[in-house]
């Protein structure tokens, strides 16, 4: 999960031959890793809030499309 303060990105496709999840081993596992910086305590955050776009965009950035 992303949150708004989040002003970089970095992201990972790996392919596993198989994949042994402690009961039973899959075959051909790809795994998408994202990481996002500033670091976020998600469990301390709320994901969505109903407001009008931008409205809390810290001072000195720039909104663009609602966005």
């Amino acid at each position: 999960m992303i949150t708004a303060q989040a002003n970089r990105i970095g992201c990972a496709l790996n392919t596993c031959d198989k994949l042994h999840n402690g009961i039973r081993t899959e075959p051909s596992v790809s795994l998408f890793v994202c990481f996002y910086s500033p670091r976020t305590n998600l469990m301390a955050s709320v994901p969505y809030r109903k407001d009008f776009p931008c409205s809390h965009c810290p001072a000195g950035t720039l909104c663009h499309r609602g966005l």
